[in-house]
């Protein structure tokens, strides 16, 4: 059974717990460990620092800095459940910042990709865009769809509150005359195909273009379609939301815009 008493220098140390002598001192420096004087005065280190050392490196390596570090030393292994959790909190934290952070810049990449020009005010704008968005709750169903680069573009240029009013009216009689249409309606009747039109157009405003802004709108249709194809009646219409189409409205409009995108 090894010594947990016997000496080692600080290069015997630094070699078993896999460290550099110069991270060693460091640690010494900040009390995280402390030398023992030999008989013959020389500073050295016993095998117990060994397993302390360890868990330093390690904590390190998931991101504790060294004063805490020196914290969870002070404390028991009982204590250490805690420790994991808080650490597993706040590098989620930081990972959703960053994930945002890695946003703003794709979307910024991706504008030069499609020939835009990245001048200083766009930039600020897209790096706002993403901070704003950070501390916004979201929609979860937004984010099954888009990802954050889509999301940092779809932001910044959203209306202003007058115009966004303007849309949510113009929106809603537009879901308006779809469900009246739905009732006993023909999808490919002319007044069909007007509505089915005018949905097309609120799609294309806000895609403005993007091809992958329009996969993830057909995409949405797509899972509206096969959700709406299997879920009972009653169920989906205590689903149903004053902005959002009915099942009957949703399979009747769906039906018109087939109809619609087959001759454009």
């Amino acid at each position: 059974m090894t010594n947990p008493t016997a000496t080692l220098s600080i290069g015997e140390l630094a070699k078993f717990a896999g460290v550099t002598v110069r991270a060693l001192r460091h640690y010494e420096r900040s009390g995280l460990i402390a030398a023992v004087r030999a008989e013959n005065g020389r500073r050295v280190f016993t095998r117990s620092d060994i397993k302390p050392l360890k868990l330093i490196v390690a904590l390190k390596r998931i991101g504790l800095t060294l004063a805490e570090c020196k914290q969870v030393l002070a404390q028991d292994s009982a204590a250490f459940a805690e420790v994991v959790n808080n650490q597993q909190q706040a590098l989620a934290r930081k990972k959703e910042n960053l994930e945002w952070s890695i946003a703003a810049l794709t979307a910024a990449g991706d504008r030069t990709k499609r020939g835009g020009s990245l001048d200083t005010d766009t930039l600020i704008d897209v790096i706002v865009a993403a901070e704003e968005l950070r501390v916004l709750p979201h929609d979860p169903r937004v984010s099954r769809y888009y990802d954050k680069s889509q999301i940092v573009r779809l932001h910044r240029r959203r209306p202003g509150r007058n115009r966004q009013k303007e849309i949510h009216a113009e929106w809603m009689a537009l879901i308006r005359e779809i469900e009246a249409l739905a009732i006993s309606g023909d999808p490919l009747a002319a007044e069909a195909q007007r509505a089915a039109v005018r949905l097309s157009e609120f799609e294309d405003n806000f895609a403005r273009g993007e091809a992958d802004i329009i996969d993830s709108l057909r995409r949405q249709e797509k899972d509206a379609a096969a959700y709406y194809a299997h879920v009972p009646d009653e169920e989906a219409a205590v689903q149903a939301t004053p902005s959002s189409l009915s099942k009957r409205g949703w399979l009747f409009i769906s039906r018109a815009l087939e109809a619609y995108r087959k001759t454009v």
